[in-house]
């Protein structure tokens, strides 16, 4: 099992519009192999941005490679860009092995 975490680094006057999008878009993840549940976890704000995560845990690595390489992925990612503007930086993407 691993869990894939994308940490968004939002300007804090966006917070509430970044989780509002993610909150109405289709992800389409219930319908991959291997998916097994999504969160979306935010952070005490920070002085100028606070950190916003995708977190989904998969059965295995496998899954999660299928799922970047997949038409559902393109289509849950069609309209990434139009969330530039409110990002403080850049994400960055974290894979974890569970363990326990």
């Amino acid at each position: 099992m691993i869990v894939v975490m994308n940490k968004f680094n939002i300007k804090n006057e966006f917070i509430d519009e970044f989780i509002e999008r993610w909150k109405n878009r289709n992800s389409y993840l219930s319908s991959v192999e291997g998916f097994v549940e999504f969160h979306l976890l935010k952070a005490s704000p920070e002085t100028n941005y606070c950190v916003v995560s995708s977190f989904v845990k998969w059965q295995n690595f496998k899954s999660f490679e299928n799922w970047t390489k997949s038409n559902e992925f393109k289509k849950a990612h069609a309209n990434a860009g139009e969330t530039a503007h409110m990002h403080f930086k850049n994400a960055n993407l974290e894979i974890y092995e569970v363990v326990i």
